[in-house]
């Protein structure tokens, strides 16, 4: 929503201003989740957007690219996107929005980042989001932003989960012919984009009656609005993850 009213206060043109807003996210699902926010709730605005992720075709994003106004991206394809399309251009960017920014780094993104962000123009405004702050966060902050603000949701509350939340520790069995009833999925890191594009959007569709069954690929920032039950086969061993 801040974006677009950024970019709408300021009558941010669709085929001459450029590129006006990044967003940055950790993972291609939640860059994709993101997208899919970002077109409903600009659906009446005449801004253009953009999804550049790993694993879809790069030739057709530079196409596009050259009159796209908001980009929705990870850092790994934005940053390939700067070195090698001579189209591409963030001069005129007003807004940077990073989200899940611990997470970002702790995905080994640093380098990626802090190259990113010497192709950006210093006079704009920068976002950072996360559930954790850490000192990498931290030292990004001051490398990204002039006379940064530390915003908390929760700066007053004396735990970092809800007090709702209930927390318990089961043992199971595993039933080598167990048939459930229900509609089964997975999501991993290493399956095929389109494939993991397709799982994440036929399970957030599910009304009733579905497991998924992932890796840490789905435990920064998704969300899924129906799910019931969250469980895990190991604790975290980082709080910070526990808390995502």
């Amino acid at each position: 929503l801040q974006v677009l009213e950024c970019l709408w206060r300021q009558r941010w043109s669709r085929t001459v201003d450029g590129v006006g807003a990044l967003i940055i996210s950790p993972t291609r699902e939640l860059a994709f989740q993101t997208f899919q926010v970002l077109n409903k709730i600009g659906a009446h605005h005449q801004l253009s957007a953009a999804l550049l992720i790993g694993g879809t075709d790069v030739e057709f994003e530079s196409k596009r690219i050259g009159s796209v106004n908001i980009v929705v991206c990870t850092p790994g394809r934005l940053l390939q996107h700067m070195d090698e399309n001579s189209t591409f251009s963030c001069e005129q960017l007003q807004i940077l929005v990073i989200d899940e920014a611990d997470r970002i780094l702790d995905l080994g993104f640093s380098r990626q980042m802090n190259a990113i962000l010497e192709n950006l123009p210093r006079n704009r405004q920068t976002l950072l989001f996360s559930a954790t702050q850490t000192k990498n966060v931290k030292d990004l902050v001051r490398l990204a932003l002039q006379d940064p603000l530390y915003i908390s949701a929760h700066e007053n509350a004396p735990q970092a989960t809800p007090e709702s939340l209930l927390q318990a520790r089961f043992l199971t069995e595993a039933f080598c012919h167990l048939r459930p009833g229900l509609s089964l999925m997975g999501l991993w890191g290493t399956m095929n984009q389109m494939k993991r594009l397709e799982v994440f959007k036929k399970f957030n569709n599910k009304t009733f009656g579905a497991a998924m069954i992932a890796t840490d690929v789905a435990s920064r920032g998704l969300d899924f609005a129906r799910v019931d039950l969250v469980l895990q086969l190991d604790c975290p061993v980082d709080v910070d993850d526990y808390i995502h």
